[in-house]
């Protein structure tokens, strides 16, 4: 073999290298900008619970009716009893957020949760979030969300990336998803 078809199959090898690089690259691209993480906080009462989980998961599969792969703690827990709280669990919710394009916080009712903190690594991670609040209790009693987060949409260098959708009930919520899933998404 001569010195120019050595040369002539490295330079092949290498760039072949680099298109395959840039198609996997490409296609986790593309996985991950239909990932939504859908983050509500989840009640210890029982009936409470299963009420709003039902609640929840209406919106999560309207997400995935629209094509959006949707992860959401709440969706694998029919029982809040069975939440085992470690720190691999905490490590795959954060691994789930960082692999998500879109961030929901659903938060209807003025609760210290996790939910918050995940809604604060989204927001670290720069990734599109949508906070929905139906009116509340919250400093100016137009939302439930805590003063930080509540005006977080007018702040110059958020503003790109994170929305407020204010609904009148959960209700209302379901039925704008179930309408028009990939309309909320990319507003």
């Amino acid at each position: 073999m001569t010195a120019e078809a050595i040369i002539v199959t490295l330079v092949i090898t290498i760039v072949g290298a680099f298109v395959v690089r840039g198609l996997i690259w490409c296609a986790r691209y593309l996985r991950r900008r239909k990932r939504v993480f859908l983050s509500a906080p989840m009640s210890e009462d029982p009936k409470t619970y299963e009420v709003f989980r039902s609640k929840i998961m209406e919106i999560f599969h309207a997400l995935k009716a629209a094509g959006y792969d949707c992860h959401s703690a709440i969706s694998s827990l029919p029982n809040p009893n069975n939440f085992e709280q470690s720190a691999s669990n905490t490590r795959d919710l954060f691994k789930k957020i960082r692999s998500s394009k879109h961030f929901i916080l659903i938060y209807i009712d003025p609760t210290p949760t996790g939910s918050l903190v995940e809604a604060g690594y989204a927001l670290a991670k720069k990734r599109n979030c949508i906070f929905i609040t139906t009116p509340g209790s919250g400093i100016s009693n137009q939302t439930s969300l805590p003063w930080i987060l509540d005006g977080l949409d007018h702040v110059p260098q958020s503003r790109n990336h994170v929305r407020r959708l204010k609904f009148d009930t959960i209700d209302a919520a379901i039925a704008e998803f179930q309408r028009n899933a990939k309309g909320v998404m990319e507003r």
